[in-house]
């Protein structure tokens, strides 16, 4: 069974009150060309771009903000898994992803939804809560337009989406932190490569006692990486 049969299944598990069918619809209505202009340059992602909205879109709405929290879920959280249609990709995929290539265009756009939402009475911003019980039985149904909401809501509504928004930046930005302080890891691979390197220089310089040392001590670096 292909990855494609299995996610058709697996939306039918899905309650059809579920928010990952409205955010699901809503992405699809995207037109594709409306994420082209942040690939200039020839850039590819070996992730699509739809896919990759989905999976943050619908964590935003259950309050997941953090890269590695989406990125496990994604192995456990049935609707995660039906919007990635069973893909994995990591929280720094993630997080380039949403702060780097798209970062215009999923504010944009979560700031719009949030805002239909709101105002066809899906959500309660005052406590964050999605009340999947009002979404229509059938999510098809449901007609989405890309529109302004109505004025009343869009002032205070937009000030508190755009809080929202720069907690989550904050968030990002320390896991790109957290990324970069960490110490480098090595593969299986690299370091067998090392250890062969090693030998062989010991092969021609058996009594080098600097270079056994020097050695010793890129062993423990290493395997204290892994």
């Amino acid at each position: 069974m292909d990855n494609l049969t299995l996610s058709s299944n697996i939306a039918d598990l899905i309650p059809s009150d579920n928010m990952a069918h409205v955010v699901h619809e809503m992405v699809e209505r995207i037109p594709m060309e409306t994420f082209l202009p942040h690939y200039k340059g020839g850039g590819t992602s070996s992730y699509h771009p739809k896919m990759m909205t989905k999976i943050i879109l619908y964590a935003y709405t259950q309050k997941m903000y953090h890269g590695r929290e989406i990125a496990r879920q994604l192995e456990v959280h049935l609707p995660l898994m039906w919007l990635s249609g069973f893909q994995k990709p990591d929280f720094r995929s993630i997080n380039r992803f949403r702060s780097e290539r798209m970062k215009g265009l999923i504010d944009d756009l979560f700031r719009e939804m949030i805002t239909l939402l709101v105002a066809d009475g899906y959500v309660n911003m005052k406590d964050y809560f999605v009340d999947g019980t009002k979404i229509e039985a059938n999510a098809n149904r449901y007609t989405f337009v890309w529109r302004k909401s109505a004025e009343k809501y869009q002032e205070k509504l937009h000030a508190n989406v755009d809080q929202l928004i720069a907690q989550i930046d904050a968030i990002v930005k320390e896991e790109h932190a957290e990324e970069n302080d960490a110490s480098p890891s090595f593969t299986s691979k690299e370091i067998r490569e090392k250890t062969e390197e090693w030998e062989k220089r010991l092969e021609i310089e058996p009594n080098n006692q600097p270079l056994k040392k020097s050695c010793q001590e890129d062993e423990r670096r290493l395997l204290a990486s892994q």
